[in-house]
């Protein structure tokens, strides 16, 4: 890695040189894919785990955010895409928001470290996981090939490295890897803060499988086509129909597929191994490749 910021230079010239590097690592995932007409290209390049080349993307990192909330955003994409880690890696950056006109189209733009999708879902917690839902069908039908979707919130930050670390000892397909809850009840009354009042009459369940949390979790290529083809499948992907709890829809999804699609799912969860060398609980602070991310 690069050392970012000389001690013994003036601040001025520290800050140019800062600002050049992580401009430079920026550009560099951005030669692997172009946006033209409202369409995703990628050139084919695959670089980040050097036992798997392959043609295409090494990672989607699908950002989560709001209208509104662009600064937190710019914040959450500068620590991936500026990361030194990635500097070797075909990257996609997507930030996905609602639409606060309701259209009926998505509207996608280059921006200067990714593209934006804003989705034909209105804003507004009980709608996040619609906007999944149609970041994942927007991105399907541009036929990209990737290795991993690593889906993040917008105020969720990572230590780039360990995470690759840690993939590029998984599987390309079948995986489903994050922070999982188990056993948990969905709620009805229209009081409880994680209300999920549509689940059970979409799934037939009082519990949801096994589900990834939704602040970081990561799916191979494979489950995020069988996520998507599954919410058509069972209507969900409309807004009388979506339920309330992204996270738990992903799961429900991946479960229904692999019961119905015959699909092999290896789920990682990141509690039993490192997830605290991945995600440092802090919002006050981005953590650099020099900084030990457990707390």
């Amino acid at each position: 890695a690069e050392v970012l910021v000389q001690q013994d230079l003036p601040e001025s010239e520290q800050n140019r040189r800062t600002l050049h590097t992580m401009n430079s690592t920026s550009e560099k995932h951005m030669r692997h894919w172009t946006l033209r007409n409202g369409s995703l290209h990628i050139h084919p390049k695959s670089t980040c785990f050097t036992n798997r080349l392959s043609a295409g993307l090494d990672m989607v990192l699908f950002i989560l955010s709001h209208l509104g909330n662009e600064n937190a955003s710019a914040r959450a994409q500068q620590s991936w895409t500026h990361s030194p880690a990635f500097s070797r890696c075909a990257l996609l950056v997507m930030r996905v928001t609602g639409d606060g006109e309701h259209t009926s189209l998505a509207e996608v733009r280059q921006r200067t470290r990714g593209i934006e999708l804003r989705t034909s879902a209105p804003e507004g917690y009980e709608f996040h996981a619609l906007k999944v839902l149609r970041g994942f069908t927007w991105l399907e039908r541009q036929h990209a090939t990737y290795g991993y979707l690593v889906k993040a919130d917008d105020d969720t930050y990572v230590c780039p490295s360990r995470l690759l670390r840690l993939l590029a000892d998984l599987p390309r397909e079948g995986l489903y890897l994050g922070s999982f809850k188990t056993n948990v009840t969905i709620k009805t009354n229209p009081g409880a803060k994680w209300k999920d009042p549509r689940y059970p009459r979409a799934f037939g369940r009082q519990v949801y499988p096994p589900y990834a949390e939704g602040s970081l979790y990561a799916l191979s290529q494979d489950l995020v086509r069988a996520v998507s083809t599954t919410a058509g499948l069972l209507v969900l992907d409309s807004m009388t129909n979506i339920t309330s709890l992204e996270d738990a829809l992903i799961g429900s999804l991946v479960h229904v597929a692999t019961k119905k699609g015959g699909l092999s799912v290896l789920q990682k969860d990141l509690k039993r191994s490192v997830q605290n060398r991945i995600i440092p609980y802090s919002y006050l602070c981005l953590m650099g490749e020099h900084y030990p991310c457990a707390w």
